[in-house]
């Protein structure tokens, strides 16, 4: 296989088994399948056993993050397969064994165990250590605490026009047959599991506030697409869609989320759920839908679910953070929020093709390709640059702005994951929040400088991503538009970056991760209005493959610029995956930009 396939493409592990097991159904039973052995990769390295007590911990940390059983003193940690989202879990781990305030920058600067055990050694200082996220003794309908980033989408769901433009929908599509009541009974068993699909909203004398129910009553709304001319049933699912998402929920009626399967003419159904994003965000939604395709897997063939139990609610995440993030302690992070984003450019860096006198909202999408091929030169050089495939797709975007519109102060909008503690590892709830990257692209650099400039902006937002980003940007723009200005909020606000990892057969540990579930592994979607950005660019990475697409509105761009910008995108992502070492004046940019004057 290694002659005929590149090296991303080869297995990693076979296991032999004398023949599939099958469930009552006559399908393959994944569950009952033997677990692949976790081994080593092979690398550059030889294997060196850890050394120290300070390597043989940190080596068990990365074994449970990374999935790997055996960790050698000397191995890279992104050569094991570590990235950026990763690397949060190992740091927040070792902060917790070592009671050490270990920066995030220490795995990039010593991506090896031993250098690790070196720095963390060396740190005699010790900061004060966080509370331990445990649960906390409530009793249903007790009144709770917001969390930041809850309060954050409150005001923004308070100041949206229309109610309910926040409201994120989940979509599952299912290949084969469904039985509707086992899929009922899978969503009430995630609404047992998971509290914050019990939860309710109210504002008192005190303020804001959130309450959790015993017990919701769950609703599976049943509909079909009937025999339709080609192209209409495609067109009537998204009608559908489009009229779940658009109602907005009573806050203080929990459950504040509503199902639907709809049976399509070639046989399959789509499982459409819709969430008030005060209650997910787009990972919990993935989650979600993870979870809720392996509950209803077992159900279907009459087994109890048996999913991992969780170490703690979203509730209890609330109230630990209100504890521990005091504002003399987010005052640190503003500070340094105030030193990145002082002066910052406003507005997206793709000039509009033009502006709206009525604004209708519409979004649209355009696919990026990434070939297997490219994608595997692109994961070389994340590796041989310190950095991660997200830094690196991060970096060509920001080159590719700045070809574009003639700019070097190049600043994108991104959304955290506000998982930095492991055990809301698989917790849904509403911990998502946006930060800036703002990057200096002056002095011509190389494709491979601009690496290293993106890593170090990237390293900074992950250690300062607990303020929200509101209570920033009304100290440092008191001027910015409020949300239900349409068309002012979109001229002040840059082209956004979003990038998800999947897993194919596991949940994998780290904040941000999503997993794709079913049977057949079909890549799931989120359909969501309230895309604030007028341009956004969207990457999922599952290890072996990388797809993306541009989510634009048609009040503000053409699709015939979004083509350019599409394309422009892919020629620049061949070109410094092929060499680096290119300067930005030597990059390829879409031709129309050149033609318009932008580049």
């Amino acid at each position: 296989l290694s002659d005929r396939l590149p090296p991303y493409m080869v297995p990693t592990a076979f296991v032999g088994v004398d023949s599939f097991p099958r469930t009552a159904n006559g399908k393959i039973d994944r569950a009952a399948l033997p677990a692949p052995p976790h081994a080593r990769p092979q690398l550059a390295a030889e294997w060196v056993a850890p050394r120290t007590p300070t390597e043989t911990v940190l080596a068990s940390i990365w074994s449970q993050v990374l999935g790997i059983d055996e960790i050698g003193a000397e191995d890279d940690f992104f050569e094991l397969g570590g990235h950026s989202l990763l690397a949060t879990q190992v740091i927040a781990r070792a902060r917790e064994a070592f009671a050490t305030d270990l920066p995030l920058q220490a795995i990039f600067e010593r991506p090896t165990v031993a250098g690790m055990a070196e720095l963390v050694d060396a740190r005699t200082e010790r900061a004060a250590s966080a509370p331990p996220l445990v649960p906390q003794p409530r009793r249903p309908g007790d009144r709770l605490p917001l969390s930041l980033a809850q309060e954050q989408m409150l005001r923004l769901e308070l100041e949206a026009e229309p109610a309910g433009l926040y409201n994120v929908t989940a979509l599952h599509r299912f290949s084969e047959p469904v039985d509707p009541g086992a899929l009922r009974r899978a969503i009430e068993y995630m609404a047992d599991r998971h509290e914050t699909l019990r939860t309710g909203f109210a504002v008192d004398a005190d303020g804001p506030c959130q309450f959790v129910v015993p017990t919701v009553e769950v609703e599976l709304t049943l509909s079909e697409i009937t025999a339709a001319a080609a192209g209409e049933a495609d067109a009537e699912l998204r009608r559908r869609i489009a009229e779940q998402d658009a109602t907005a929920f009573d806050l203080a009626a929990p459950p504040l989320f509503r199902a639907q399967l709809i049976s399509l003419t070639d046989g399959q159904s789509q499982l459409v759920v819709t969430f008030d994003h005060l209650v997910v965000d787009m990972t919990s939604a993935y989650i979600f839908l993870g979870e809720v395709a392996t509950a209803y897997e077992d159900l279907a063939d009459g087994r109890a679910p048996e999913l991992s139990p969780l170490q703690v609610q979203y509730a209890d995440f609330a109230m630990w953070q209100r504890a521990w993030l005091t504002d003399e302690r987010l005052a640190e992070q503003y500070e340094y929020w105030r030193k990145v984003l002082t002066g910052m450019p406003m507005g997206p860096a793709v000039p509009f093709d033009h502006v709206p006198s009525t604004p209708s909202r519409r979004i649209a999408k355009l696919t990026v390709a990434v070939p297997p091929d490219l994608y595997g030169r692109l994961l070389a050089l994340a590796r041989s640059a310190r950095a991660t495939p997200f830094v690196v797709i991060a970096a060509a975007v920001k080159v590719l702005l700045s070809r574009y519109g003639g700019l070097t102060d190049i600043v994108l909008s991104t959304t955290l994951s506000g998982r930095q503690r492991n055990e809301c590892e698989g917790v849904i709830g509403m911990f998502a929040g946006v930060a800036r990257m703002r990057t200096d692209l002056s002095g011509d650099p190389t494709f491979a400088e601009v690496v290293d400039r993106v890593r170090d902006t990237v390293l900074g937002l992950f250690e300062h991503q607990d303020i929200p980003f509101m209570k920033v940007r009304d100290t440092l723009f008191p001027d910015f538009p409020r949300m239900g200005d349409y068309v002012r909020t979109a001229s002040v606000i840059p082209i956004e970056l979003l990038y998800f990892h999947a897993a194919h057969d596991h949940w994998a540990p780290g904040s941000g991760v999503v997993e794709r579930p079913g049977s057949d592994k079909a890549v799931d979607d989120i359909f969501f209005r309230g895309q604030l950005q007028p341009l956004s660019l969207t990457f999922m990475d599952d290890g072996s493959q990388m797809w993306g697409h541009l989510s634009y509105k048609l009040d503000f761009y053409d699709e015939a610029t979004m083509q350019d910008l599409g394309s422009g995108l892919e020629r620049l992502l061949a070109a410094v995956a092929a060499d680096p070492g290119l300067r930005l004046s030597e990059l390829p940019v879409a031709p129309a930009a050149v033609k318009a004057g932008h580049g």
